[in-house]
């Protein structure tokens, strides 16, 4: 399957369905005394772990990706919330944060989606 999909679409799925998971762990933990948010991996980790995946600008008003700030892009952030009890969730960070993550899950889900409908659209007669 990996062969007709690329694989690094299907670990940025991956990706996407585990911070989707880790949000919603932390959000379910917010009143856990000495809870501490736990963070996923961003997107562009799949590009820096070896993958040869090579990213351009087809057009000249895109953005280019070093030029992303770190709260932008998909890297996990730590909490600055001081609790008494050691919780370090902040639930306001994990609200938007998990919103983020849905939405880049949803986008991924098509991408992927489309994938095997054009290798669909193929083999029908």
């Amino acid at each position: 399957m990996t062969n007709i999909v690329s694989s690094w679409k299907i670990q940025a799925l991956k990706i996407a369905e585990n911070n989707l998971q880790r949000h919603s762990e932390n959000i379910a933990n917010v009143d856990t005394p000495g809870y501490k948010s736990v963070v996923g991996k961003s997107f562009q980790s799949i590009f820096e772990n070896g993958q040869n995946v090579v990213l351009s600008n087809t057009n000249i008003l895109h953005m280019n990706i070093n030029d992303v700030p770190n709260e932008l892009s998909g890297e996990n952030f730590g909490s600055e919330q001081n609790s008494k009890d050691g919780n370090t969730v902040d639930m306001d960070k994990e609200r938007a944060a998990f919103a983020q993550s849905q939405i880049k899950y949803e986008a991924t889900l098509q991408w992927v989606k489309s994938d095997f409908n054009q290798i669909r659209s193929a083999i029908q007669p």
